[in-house]
Order: structure tokens, then C-alpha cells, then sequence
């Protein structure tokens, strides 16, 4: 009998995660051993133990027992909501809309389905759970699930109006995303308003290499190698590995936090949920006076694959450092060498500087940030009041002007920037001018 690693289930999991690429019929190609070995730090004698004890990767207990946590179980109970699911049973995307349902459920403080109101539906139907982040409407799948239970509970005239269409919720196909922080100084007003060290450190971290968020929560102290100044990530949307590369300072100020808030080994360093984080930065980008809505796909990627781009890196290395293919990066990212584009077309200097001077001035200035708010822990109440003043937020209308002034700002921005304080000036709210806009509330 092998010796028991000690090794959490995510990490045996991980480990799984890792060898798919090397296998080969029932077993494994030559050298996945010794690369796993090398990735988890460990001998290649400890992986052949823990693949003996640890064939497949382990199932979550509930998965294995059955069990499911008592708050579903409460819902599922209901004879309305066996019913519904009864009726769903050969639809494919039935158990989407049985969680939706779950989570409408606890939105609306656990009110009994039955007593569900069409003011109800509207609320959910506007609710920031259910919002695609991209559209800042409610996501196409939410909405057809949430449709699903308005039929259910017979509420026809509702699902036939206007205030619950579908129609315009789907993402456009190949549409380019234009929002991404584009300046130094811009980079340095969002460093000074994030509230938190973990946001701060996954912020700094993330807008050198790209990385989702689902990616860069993964990360722990053992991925981290300070010798060769990369971090070893797992992209769970491509299902790959990706060694990233980053500045000395970088990694250095990731290992004093990591240190600080007591991190270690197979521990989680980033372990906030995407809706706290995504929080932080739309607060501080709306203090900065970012007009954007800025979420962790904004400040992180969008943000490095454009920036970068645009400061001399190549779309391949781009490629490379993201996890993501170069087809999709000219589809999808607006600011893909736009620079370069306008120097080698029309002869336009191009004096933007390297990308890596550009992150290592920033450094010095993300390292006095974390020395002001590295004791700061979160508070759920302070989100809850964050939360409502984002919601009722004012339209940074001084900052808007100085960018409409600037010689410097992108034409079609200043264009909508112009409308926008027109729409101002004839006395509309910020609210008025946002859904004249067509702009997220």
C-alpha cells in the first residue's frame, strides 16, 4: 500500500487536470512523469503513488453521496418546482434552468415560487446576478430560463411583453470590445482607489499576463517560481497550463503578500468570489473616473492584450502569455496593434514605450499603494453600501470633458463623449443621458 500523499483533493484533481495532455490509451506518454514531478515539485516516485492511490480524480463528496445542500433541497421539495422540473425533464438545458430558478429563489428571500409577482420577475429580470457582464443587460440564458418559469406559473400577458423580450440580449458575433485602460496615468488613478491587497495584487498581476479570472483565482503559492519569474496557471476555459512570465518586482511584491496575509503552499491566494473583486474594481474605476464599466475581463485582459499590442509585444508572444488564439484576438480585441497599424499605414510616429518600462514604473507605485491598505480585510457591509452607490452613481462629467479636450483621445470616443455632455448640458440626468446613450446603468 503506497504511502498517503498529503495533498488536498484540488491538488490531486489538478494533478488529473495536468496529465491529460500526456495521455496515451490506458496510460501515459514517455516523460509525463518527470514533467509532473518537476510542475507539483515533487518526485517522480510521489506521482507514481498518488496515481496508484488516486486513479481518477476524486468526486466531490456531495456529487458521490448524493447529497445536495439543504437549501436546494428546501426548494426542490416544492410541489410547483417538482412540477416544473418534471415538465423541463427532456429539455437539455432543463437542470440551467432549475439553478436559475434556485437562485432566483434566494434573491427574492426564499418567497415561496406560487407567490412569485410579475414586479418580482421584473426585478430579477434588471438584478446584477443575472447580468452578462459584456452587454451589462441580462444575459440571454437567464432571461430564457427566467421566461421558462414566468410560463410555468402562468404569467402569459408578462412573458408576451416588451419588458421581458429577448430580443438584443445576445452578444454580437465578432463584435470588438473598445474599453481598456490606456494610459499610464490612467493605470495609476485605478492603483490608487482599490481598496483591497488581494484585488490590488490579482490587478498588478493580471495586466502582465491576461488572464481570466477563473484562471488567475487558481493560483498558489507552489505555482509561483521566483527562479525563472513565471507562474504556472491553469485556464479552465481552454483547458491548458500556461507558464506566464513576469517582471522581478512583480513576482516580489506578489511573494511579500502572499507572506502578509499567511498563504501557503497549496492555498488559494486570491480566494474572493469574481463578484467581490469585480466590485472593488468598479468602485475604483469609477473614483478614478474610468466611464467604463471596469470588471476583472476589462482590467486584466482586455487591458493586456490591447495595451500590450500597442507598446511593442507581438500578437503571437500576446497569444502565448493569454492562452488565447490569434484569430480571436483580432476578432474580439479593438486595440490590437492599432498603433503599430497607423505607424506602418499612414506614417505616424510611433513613440509609445516598451511594454515591459511601461509595468516596471508601475511597480514601485502598486508596491507604496499595498503599504497603505495590506492590513485592510473585507467587509461584506461596506460592499453592501459600494454596491448601492454604484448602482446610483454620477457620470464623471469633469473627467469626461477632459477627455473630449485632449488632443490625444481616441476620435470616435470623443465623438460619443460630446453627444453625452450635450445631453447633459440640456439639463437630463445621468440616468436620462445613460439610456439615451444606450450606455450601462
Amino acid at each position: 500500500m503506497p504511502t498517503r500523499v498529503q495533498w488536498t483533493k484540488e491538488r490531486i484533481n489538478e494533478l488529473h487536470t495536468f496529465l491529460t495532455r500526456w495521455k496515451k490509451g490506458d496510460g501515459y506518454k514517455r516523460g509525463a512523469m518527470e514533467a509532473a514531478a518537476k510542475h507539483f515539485n515533487v518526485t517522480r516516485q510521489t506521482i507514481y503513488n498518488t496515481l496508484k492511490e488516486y486513479p481518477k480524480p476524486i468526486v466531490r463528496e456531495s456529487a458521490k453521496s448524493g447529497l445536495i445542500p439543504q437549501y436546494i433541497e428546501d426548494f426542490m421539495s416544492e410541489s410547483i418546482v417538482q412540477d416544473f422540473v418534471k415538465s423541463k425533464e427532456r429539455v437539455t438545458k432543463g437542470s440551467g434552468y432549475i439553478s436559475v430558478g434556485v437562485k432566483a429563489w434566494k434573491i427574492l428571500g426564499k418567497k415561496h415560487p406560487l407567490n412569485w409577482s410579475e414586479q418580482d420577475f421584473e426585478l430579477l429580470w434588471g438584478h446584477e446576478n443575472f447580468r452578462d457582464p459584456e452587454t451589462g443587460l441580462i444575459s440571454n440564458n437567464n432571461a430564457v430560463a427566467l421566461r421558462q418559469w414566468m410560463k410555468h406559473l402562468k404569467f402569459y400577458d408578462a412573458v408576451e411583453s416588451d419588458r421581458f423580450t429577448t430580443r438584443g440580449l445576445k452578444r454580437q458575433v465578432g463584435r470588438k470590445l473598445t474599453h481598456w485602460i490606456k494610459t499610464e496615468d490612467e493605470f495609476k488613478a485605478v492603483i490608487d482607489e482599490i481598496e483591497y491587497p488581494d484585488t490590488l495584487i490579482m490587478f498588478n498581476t493580471g495586466i502582465q499576463c491576461g488572464s481570466r479570472h477563473s484562471s488567475i483565482k487558481r493560483t498558489t503559492p507552489q505555482d509561483i517560481s521566483y527562479a525563472t519569474n513565471s507562474i504556472m496557471m491553469h485556464e479552465p476555459k481552454v483547458k491548458q497550463q500556461i507558464e506566464r512570465v513576469f517582471l522581478k518586482e512583480t513576482l516580489d511584491l506578489l511573494r511579500l503578500y502572499t507572506i502578509d496575509q499567511g498563504f501557503k503552499g497549496s492555498d488559494r491566494i486570491f480566494p474572493r468570489s469574481l463578484t467581490t473583486i469585480n466590485e472593488d474594481l468598479r468602485q475604483a474605476g469609477l473614483k478614478a473616473g474610468i466611464t467604463f464599466d471596469l470588471t476583472t475581463h476589462v482590467a486584466m485582459k482586455h487591458t493586456f492584450v490591447s495595451f500590450a499590442s500597442n507598446h511593442g509585444v507581438s500578437l503571437e508572444v500576446v497569444s502565448k502569455q493569454t492562452g488565447t488564439d490569434p484569430s480571436t484576438l483580432m476578432q474580439f480585441y479593438a486595440g490590437i496593434s492599432k498603433g503599430k497599424i497607423r505607424h506602418e499605414l499612414l506614417g505616424e510616429k510611433y513613440e509609445e514605450p516598451d511594454f515591459h518600462e511601461t509595468m516596471r514604473r508601475l511597480q514601485a507605485y502598486v508596491a507604496q499603494r499595498y503599504q497603505q491598505i495590506k492590513g485592510r480585510k473585507h467587509n461584506k457591509a461596506k460592499k453592501a453600501a459600494a454596491s448601492k452607490q454604484f448602482q446610483k452613481r454620477v457620470i464623471p462629467w469633469k473627467a469626461m470633458q477632459g477627455v473630449v479636450d485632449s488632443p490625444k483621445s481616441n476620435p470616435a470616443r470623443v465623438s460619443s463623449f460630446k453627444e453625452a455632455l450635450q445631453l447633459h448640458s440640456e439639463g437630463l440626468t445621468d440616468a436620462e443621458v445613460r439610456h439615451k446613450m444606450g450606455w450601462r446603468e
